[in-house]
């Protein structure tokens, strides 16, 4: 049993601060809310429409120059061997022909790795990529990427074109690729594709 108030005081002693529950900050400054991550600062990945945007456009153009690169040596190579030949019996014609027409097909598909390598290693855009806004960049210094680095993304973009579905693979990657939406090749490279 308690004790009547005392004289002028029309109520009762008040009751303490009520205990905070256990986990919960008790009252005073509000607590800081955890967001769940570290925030990601710094260059947005590029969106992956954009991205097949500029590897259609960069597809065309490598084509065009390995064409170009096969034409031309046809034209000198190929030519002058076929009138020098003329009249030679066939196996000593296919035992030259063979391989110069290797030698031309090598040389276009470098001119088309060589498209995509300096372009890479000098400004990390082809001119696809500058077309549409975006830009491939190392991820340990956010600049272009190494000679070296270039020339491994674009050759395991190579590779997996001989890969069955590996080129569907590698360019389907970043859509669930989080949180850089990194392809194979990019991954290959320690690179990602950015938007500028």
């Amino acid at each position: 049993m308690s004790l009547p108030p005392p004289p002028g005081v029309p109520y009762g002693p008040g009751y303490g601060p009520p205990v905070a529950p256990p986990h919960y900050p008790g009252y005073g400054y509000p607590a800081a809310h955890h967001l769940g991550g570290p925030i990601a600062y710094g260059p947005q990945p590029a969106s992956w429409g954009v991205r097949l945007g500029a590897h259609i456009i960069d597809g065309f153009i490598a084509t065009f120059i390995g064409f170009t690169v096969y034409l031309a040596g046809a034209l000198v190579v190929m030519v002058p061997l076929s009138v020098a030949l003329d009249g030679r019996p066939e196996s000593t014609i296919a035992s030259i022909m063979v391989p110069s027409v290797l030698l031309i097909a090598a040389a276009a598909l470098f001119s088309s790795f060589a498209y995509y390598w300096l372009s890479y290693s000098r400004s990390g855009q082809t001119l696809g990529k500058r077309m549409v806004g975006i830009k491939v960049i190392a991820m340990a210094t956010g600049l272009p990427p190494t000679k070296k680095a270039a020339a491994g993304r674009v050759l395991t973009q190579f590779l997996l074109a001989y890969v069955p579905f590996g080129s569907l693979l590698d360019g389907l990657w970043p859509l669930w690729d989080e949180p850089y939406r990194q392809a194979l090749h990019d991954k290959a490279a320690k690179t990602r594709v950015i938007a500028v």
